[in-house]
């Protein structure tokens, strides 16, 4: 599997985490793999804007607590109310 393709398939993954988490379609959440919101090239961002208030701080502290499974190597960053930032980390 080629590093684009795992990334690919870690940040799918997180996005169907992130929705079930705030109890919304995936479809309903978009992601984008470039600089966003002022984020290090190479970041990642979803974003969903419906709320409820503060999901990306409240999705990061439970992921760091284990209550939610994140990718494996890649830190987590509430970006604002409405986006969490996902950075692979760097080999």
């Amino acid at each position: 599997m080629t590093v684009n393709a795992s990334i690919a398939i870690a940040i799918t993954r997180l996005a169907e985490t992130v929705a079930q988490y705030i109890g919304v379609p995936v479809d309903d959440l978009f992601i984008a793999d470039h600089t966003h919101e002022g984020l290090r090239p190479g970041a990642y961002s979803i974003a969903y804007e419906g709320g409820p208030d503060n999901w990306p701080y409240e999705f990061t502290e439970a992921a760091h607590a284990g209550i939610v499974v994140a990718p494996a190597n890649w830190h987590l960053e509430a970006g604002s109310t409405w986006y969490l930032a996902a950075y692979p980390v760097r080999a």
